[in-house]
C-alpha cells in the first residue's frame, strides 16, 4: 500500500468456469511476514477447507510457504511458473534457457518433460541442479500430484493487482470501498452474461471445445475394448483413451477435466455426447450459481448502528513514519486539467 499509512494488501483468488478471476478473500496486514499470512489463511480456512484436492499457486515467498504448512497441511502447493522463469533468466545468463524451462514446466506428459529436461541439462547443468533442489512436483505440471487444471502461474493475482493499482494509494477505508464497488460491478456483469448464455458450457469452454473438435477430425480411432481406444493423430503419434475413467495418455483430458481431441475422436465412433465428459464446473448453471450472491451498495453511515462486537474491540492506530523532505507529487501540464 502506497498511502500515508503503510501496510500490505494480501489476496486469494481462483478461477471460475469461464476462466475469469474469482476473488475469494482480501485482507490488510502490517507487513508480509509469517504472522500476517497465518492470520490471512486462518480466515480463509473458514470457508475454503483444507483438503488434498486443494492446490495453491504462489510466488516463492518464504512466509507463504511457512503459513501454508501450518494452516493448510493437506493442500498442495505449486510455484508460479512465471516467477520461476524470471528467476532462471536472472540467475543464469543463457539465451533461450527460460524458454526451455517454460516448455518443461508446462509439459503434460513425462515423456515430453524428459525431452525438454535433457535440453536444459545440456544447455546449463547448474540450472538443472537449481530446479531439482526446488523439487520437480513443485513446478512441473507433469509431476504435480493434485488437480492444477490450467493454473500454471499466479497471473490471476497479478491481474487483480493491476485492477486495484489505483486503490492501493487510497486510505484503507477508501481502498476497501473501491474494491467492494469493483467486485459488485464484476458480479453484476458476469451474472448478466451467464443469464444470456444459451450454450451448455461457458463461452470460453465452448471455444476451447471447438478447437479440440477441429483437431480431432484428423485422428484415426482403433478399438481395444468397449471403453479403451487407440487414437492416432495427424503426425503419427499414438494415444490411449479410456472413456470409462475419462483419461488419455496425452493427459490433457486428465488435467483439464475437459475432453481432448483424442477423446472427441472416440465420441464420434461411439456416438457419445461430448458434454457428458466435461466436468460440471464448466457448465453455465454452476457458473451462474457462483454469482447469484449480490454485493449491495454501501449504506449511509448516519443510518447504520455499529454492532457492539465491533465497538468493543480495541483498535490501535496504524503505524506510520513520515519520510524526511517535502512529499513528492507528480506534475501535470495545465492543459491536461481540462476535458475537451
Amino acid at each position: 500500500m502506497k498511502g500515508k499509512y503503510k501496510g500490505c494488501l494480501v489476496a486469494a483468488s481462483g478461477q471460475d468456469g469461464n476462466m475469469q478471476i474469482y476473488s475469494l478473500a482480501l485482507g490488510v496486514v502490517e507487513v508480509e511476514n509469517d504472522a500476517g499470512w497465518v492470520w490471512f489463511f486462518k480466515n480463509l480456512s473458514k470457508f475454503v477447507s483444507d483438503e488434498e484436492d486443494l492446490a495453491f499457486v504462489s510466488d516463492r515467498h518464504a512466509s507463504i510457504y511457512s503459513a501454508l504448512a501450518k494452516v493448510y497441511p493437506l493442500a498442495h502447493h505449486a510455484a508460479c511458473a512465471v516467477h520461476l522463469f524470471r528467476n532462471v533468466k536472472h540467475k543464469f545468463s543463457c539465451g533461450g534457457l527460460a524458454n526451455l524451462v517454460s516448455k518443461a514446466g508446462r509439459a503434460y506428459t513425462i515423456g515430453d518433460f524428459r525431452y525438454w529436461w535433457r535440453q536444459i541439462e545440456e544447455t546449463k547443468p547448474e540450472c538443472a541442479e537449481y530446479l531439482l533442489d526446488i523439487g520437480l512436483p513443485h513446478w512441473a505440471l507433469s509431476h504435480f500430484t493434485s488437480n492444477r487444471y490450467n493454473m500454471m502461474s499466479s497471473n490471476i493475482s497479478e491481474s487483480l493487482n493491476a485492477a486495484m493499482k489505483k486503490a492501493v494509494e487510497y486510505p484503507i477505508v477508501s481502498m476497501v470501498e473501491f474494491i467492494r464497488a469493483m467486485l459488485m460491478r464484476w458480479f453484476w456483469c458476469r451474472r448478466t452474461l451467464a443469464g444470456k448464455t444459451r450454450s451448455r458450457c461457458t463461452p470460453e469452454i465452448e471455444d476451447l471445445l471447438i478447437d479440440h473438435l477441429k483437431e480431432s477430425l484428423n485422428c484415426a480411432v482403433l478399438g481395444a475394448t468397449d471403453w479403451i481406444y487407440q487414437v492416432n493423430d495427424a503426425i503419427g503419434c499414438e494415444f490411449t483413451v479410456d472413456m470409462e475413467k475419462r483419461t488419455s495418455t496425452c493427459r490433457v483430458f486428465d488435467v483439464l477435466m475437459l475432453p481432448c481431441c483424442h477423446a472427441l475422436a472416440v465420441t464420434r465412433v461411439r456416438n457419445i455426447d461430448p458434454y457428458s465428459l466435461i466436468s460440471v464446473c464448466y457448465f453455465v448453471g454452476p457458473c451462474r450459481e457462483k454469482y447469484k450472491g449480490v454485493l449491495m451498495p454501501r449504506s449511509n453511515e448516519k443510518d447504520c448502528d455499529i454492532p457492539e462486537e465491533v465497538t468493543e474491540v480495541p483498535v490501535n492506530p496504524p503505524r506510520t513514519r513520515r519520510p524526511g523532505g517535502r512529499p513528492k507529487k507528480k506534475g501535470y501540464h495545465h492543459r491536461e486539467r481540462f476535458i475537451m
